[in-house]
């Protein structure tokens, strides 16, 4: 430790006054640097104007600055974290209670939570059959699928090489997750090729019920629907769609 001057009280380590300095105590600006020569707050963390990490920490209770790290080891606890400008993180954080947005001040009518709490994303095997069956049913039949809070977006493509013996209404299951019965969803489709069927049996739409999308014909001239069947399929039969609806949670 060296005692320098008044406007420097204190250097710990080598390379006093210099960029070696560990600790360094500006008496006449009241500041403390730790790993910088030129602190310019209470106290300043970080190797100013490089690379790496710089924190301020103000005699208000404010904390400013850039924190960079490839690597972090241990927990932080804090009841509240709150940034102005951009947060960089270079892995992952863990939001365990999720992310609260209630600070913006942008309720509108209806709004029922604030909190994005779920993230995922994967692949599924959608099941194609036909009134529950799937007796000699085969095919390429695969998934993916992104839940953001209760927001399920699925996509599937089924392409058959033989639709099998089981009659009956055409369903898809083992969708990832259930859906909230109280809520609307949509079904849509990139590409439908040899249904046996004609343009004048209305058009295609799909729901979701449970864990399963059915599909129906929607009449032109009424409100009239007809299942989607084995008979409307073929043994080289091809859909490919997308699914978007709620989940409970």
């Amino acid at each position: 430790m060296a005692i320098t001057n008044a406007s420097r009280l204190a250097d710990f380590g080598s390379g006093i006054g210099t960029q070696g300095a560990i600790i360094q105590v500006d008496n006449a600006g009241q500041e403390v640097g730790i790993g910088t020569t030129n602190p310019n707050a209470t106290l300043t963390v970080g190797n100013i104007g490089a690379s790496g990490t710089s924190i301020y920490v103000h005699g208000d209770g404010r904390i400013t600055g850039v924190l960079t790290a490839t690597t972090f080891s241990g927990a932080v606890n804090a009841s509240g974290i709150s940034t102005v400008g951009v947060l960089t993180a270079y892995s992952a954080i863990s939001a365990d209670a999720g992310i609260d947005f209630s600070g913006i001040n942008n309720a509108t009518a209806g709004m029922t939570s604030e909190t994005l709490d779920a993230y995922e994303e994967g692949t599924w095997t959608p099941a194609p059959e036909f009134g529950g069956g799937t007796t000699g049913i085969t095919g390429t039949f695969v998934g993916r699928y992104t839940k953001i809070g209760r927001v399920v977006e699925l996509t599937y493509n089924l392409t058959f090489t033989d639709k099998g013996s089981s009659t009956g209404s055409f369903k898809i299951s083992g969708l990832p997750f259930g859906i909230n019965a109280n809520t609307y969803n949509g079904t849509g489709f990139s590409y439908i090729h040899r249904l046996t069927a004609a343009q004048t049996n209305g058009q295609l739409t799909g729901s979701v019920t449970g864990s399963t999308c059915g599909f129906k014909w929607a009449g032109y001239s009424d409100a009239n629907t007809t299942d989607v069947d084995d008979a409307d399929l073929d043994d080289d039969s091809a859909i490919y769609g997308s699914i978007t609806y709620f989940t409970t949670t």
